[in-house]
């Protein structure tokens, strides 16, 4: 970039309309640089507002994903349940069939 960027684009590259020439320019240049310092602490209040929100919003399929991931969980938690029912079953009818309840002959 040859030219400063205007500083209705360097109130821009501030909200977060991000631009390679311009990050470039800045990173070079301590006019801009100080220019942006200039800005209204406002504006850049509002950016880093901005910014953050954007940060720390959830997804917006979040609810989507959860339903799903409640879902398949408690879908897994049923089949475990009734494999460790079946094979409860299994060794209680191993344990009545070898056991030895033979009753004493009086």
């Amino acid at each position: 970039m040859r030219r400063h960027p205007s500083k209705r684009a360097l109130r821009d590259w501030l909200t977060g309309e991000r631009n390679d020439d311009i990050d470039a320019h800045i990173d070079s240049c301590e006019r801009c640089a100080s220019i942006l310092e200039e800005l209204e602490p406002e504006e850049s209040d509002q950016a880093i507002s901005d910014a953050l929100a954007f940060v720390l919003s959830p997804p917006g399929d979040l609810t989507t994903r959860l339903q799903v991931g409640v879902a398949a969980r408690l879908d897994s938690r049923q089949i475990a349940g009734v494999v460790a029912d079946l094979f409860g079953a299994g060794l209680e009818t191993s344990r009545l069939l070898l056991s030895d309840e033979s009753t004493p002959d009086d």
